[in-house]
């Protein structure tokens, strides 16, 4: 089979997928401790992430929007 007569499934396998974060990773990128990682996801709180088999990761897309979503600017006043 020609590589132009690939169907769409068949060719979506040839596009770079980004690797993901361990929960180490994550926690040293964010700056928390993996213990904070780990009751977040028991909790049901923070930063979404993907369970594969026992493994938990973390997609890269999903840290930026995690950081950017905790930026908090400060008020004040000019009077």
């Amino acid at each position: 089979m020609q590589r132009s007569q690939l169907s769409e499934p068949e060719n979506s396998f040839n596009t770079a997928i980004e690797p993901l974060f361990n929960e180490y990773q994550f926690a040293e990128i964010t700056g928390r401790s993996v213990a904070s990682a780990r009751r977040d996801r028991l909790l049901g709180q923070g930063c979404p992430y993907v369970k594969l088999g026992f493994l938990v990761k973390y997609r890269p897309s999903d840290v930026r929007a995690y950081i950017a979503q905790n930026v908090h600017s400060t008020k004040v006043d000019t009077q």
